[in-house]
């Protein structure tokens, strides 16, 4: 039996004056943020700039105001051989890519990216690239990646640990917190963490940050680890006895912007905006002459590697009449992905990061107000150094199912909140996620 060879265009993509013949339809949820000044969604912003940079590639957005209305729409287009050409995904997407892999819906993107002039793999931080490979076929491409961390100063952490600081595991991570609930205990005033998140799951957050395995989705199954989950929900219980979670619950701004707050604090957790809060955490600590340490969460798996998560990413739909345009849309996306947006997150290729930090952080002055004084902070050369060191070494990017992850933190919140016994939470979760997958 001879297998079918798939005929693929010689793409040239560097030209100006080639002109798509059909609109590009992209398809996203548009959550309506203000996550920049002009008050639009980041992945709104991003095609407003792609349009005025590249005419000669007309696009046609397709937003939804929720993830589950994309996931009804996309499943129903889908299943009638449409949709739209390019699906653009987030972190908190309920469309697993994988399963539609696997179902081949998406494109093998590998064929075009191999005949693509335009495209080089060394201009990507390897970990977001691979992260968007099932079975060694390229199905998604990276737009940017986020990365999970604990903020805190030199003199905390060596007084809490009693050693020098030495982070190995996700275990080393929860004995300083431990730690920190213990000297809690014996002062009120004193919070031994602050959760700075994106959601109000805490559990699930924290899951996030080690990259705890929860579901293998080619089988699928569940590999959740019973042990680590015992280890998360007793730090978050031990927590909970001594300063409420629901106390812990606000901004890392709410803090910071008081200099008498934020020396009580023994622990930011913090688990976007990295680039950004890393200069601000350096600058706090300078101004009660403390020095800052940022320690990034490590993987479960390795406690030597960091662990992030793709931000933003997208795929072409293998139902599109135009998978050639729909990829070279998507690749351009991927190589040009920057700007304020994408400053709260690492882009994931190597040169849009680096032209940020040319036009946004070297020798450039930012302003934050302590105790209704503003203050300035100059990003030297030596910051940009560092972002992209961190990126750098960022070395496992796998992939979220929130879905998966709000069940285990529904399910395991009557545990840490002492209503009921671990192993009935467990025993609901475990049937909770089996339903899940099932479907």
């Amino acid at each position: 039996m001879i297998d079918a060879i798939l005929m693929v265009p010689n793409l040239v993509f560097d030209k100006d004056d080639e002109q798509v013949d059909k609109s590009i339809t992209i398809a996203y949820v548009d959550y309506k943020s203000t996550w920049n000044e002009n008050n639009t969604f980041y992945l709104t912003a991003l095609l407003t700039e792609f349009s005025c940079k590249h005419p000669n590639i007309p696009i046609s957005p397709i937003t939804f105001d929720s993830q589950d209305s994309f996931l009804s729409w996309i499943v129903a287009e889908l299943t009638t051989g449409k949709g739209p050409d390019v699906l653009l995904l987030d972190n908190f997407s309920t469309i697993n890519w994988n399963k539609m892999a696997i179902n081949h819906q998406l494109t093998d993107l590998s064929q075009y990216m191999s005949v693509d002039n335009a495209f080089h793999r060394e201009n990507y931080f390897s970990a977001a690239l691979n992260a968007g490979v099932l079975e060694e076929k390229q199905y998604v491409l990276p737009l940017s990646f986020k990365c999970s961390s604990f903020f805190s100063s030199e003199r905390k952490l060596c007084r809490n640990a009693n050693k020098t600081l030495e982070i190995e595991s996700y275990n080393d991570i929860l004995n300083l917190i431990n730690m920190s609930v213990e000297h809690a205990k014996m002062d009120s005033e004193r919070f031994p963490i602050v959760f700075n998140t994106s959601t109000d799951l805490y559990l699930a957050s924290l899951l996030e940050a080690f990259q705890v395995p929860i579901i293998d989705v080619a089988f699928p199954k569940i590999v959740m680890s019973k042990n680590i989950l015992a280890d998360l929900c007793d730090c978050l219980r031990s927590l909970n006895e001594v300063c409420s979670l629901n106390e812990n619950n606000y901004r890392l701004t709410d803090c910071i912007y008081q200099s008498i707050s934020f020396p009580s604090v023994d622990y930011y957790f913090q688990s976007y905006g990295l680039p950004v809060w890393i200069a601000f955490q350096n600058f706090m600590m300078e101004y009660v002459n403390e020095k800052a340490v940022t320690i990034l969460t490590p993987s479960f798996e390795d406690g030597k590697k960091h662990a992030a998560t793709l931000s933003f990413y997208g795929a072409v739909n293998n139902n599109s009449k135009q998978k050639d345009y729909a990829y070279k849309t998507l690749r351009t996306l991927a190589d040009e992905a920057c700007g304020e947006g994408i400053g709260w997150d690492f882009p994931a290729n190597r040169k849009a990061l680096e032209e940020w930090i040319d036009k946004q952080v070297a020798g450039k002055e930012w302003t934050i107000t302590i105790d209704d004084v503003p203050h300035s902070i100059i990003h030297a050369d030596h910051y940009g150094t560092q972002l992209m060191r961190i990126a750098d070494n960022i070395s496992i990017i796998p992939f979220n199912d929130w879905n998966a992850l709000k069940i285990i933190d529904d399910g395991m919140m009557p545990y840490i909140h002492n209503t009921m016994n671990f192993e009935e939470c467990y025993y609901q979760v475990i049937n909770e996620l089996n339903l899940y997958i099932s479907k």
